[in-house]
């Protein structure tokens, strides 16, 4: 709720008031609803194949294989990050450290590491797509 209206705020100037708030207010909050369940899935997926090939202990070279280049598609585009977006991110997705960790850890607001990530998983989302073909085919080969 408080993210919903802090979306209001920041798009307060584009409000028509011709037309129905309410009808605005639970567009913006089914947005991020769906926003969240698409990033928690996908979090999901990834969480899911990382510890099914990492758990295992009878790994192969396939296994090994795949998980490299996974690991090496998230570097490559993580490259691409702004310097402080990178940093965060790479706290975020590689030492596994929440919002308010990586906040107090760099000396910034909250609010700013969540911009910083939401940008940066923003970014991986975009760009990813473009791996889209080889990481179905790591999942599948993996999942099947």
């Amino acid at each position: 709720v408080q993210r919903t209206f802090i979306k209001v705020w920041e798009v307060r100037q584009n409000i028509d008031s011709e037309k129905s708030f309410f009808s605005f207010l639970c567009t913006i909050a089914k947005n991020m609803l769906i926003n969240d369940l698409e990033r928690k899935t996908i979090e999901f997926i990834y969480k899911e194949y990382y510890r099914l090939n990492l758990d295992s202990r009878h790994e192969n070279a396939d296994n090994q294989l795949n998980i490299n280049i996974l690991q090496e598609i998230i570097d490559n585009l993580a490259e691409k990050l702004p310097p402080g977006r990178k940093k965060v991110f790479g706290l975020f997705q590689k030492n596994e450290l929440s919002v308010r960790e990586i906040a107090a850890k760099l000396g910034l607001s909250e609010s700013a590491v969540r911009t910083q990530l939401t940008k940066a998983l923003d970014f991986m989302r975009e760009n990813i797509k473009k791996y889209y073909l080889v990481l179905y085919f790591l999942l599948y080969v993996n999942f099947s």
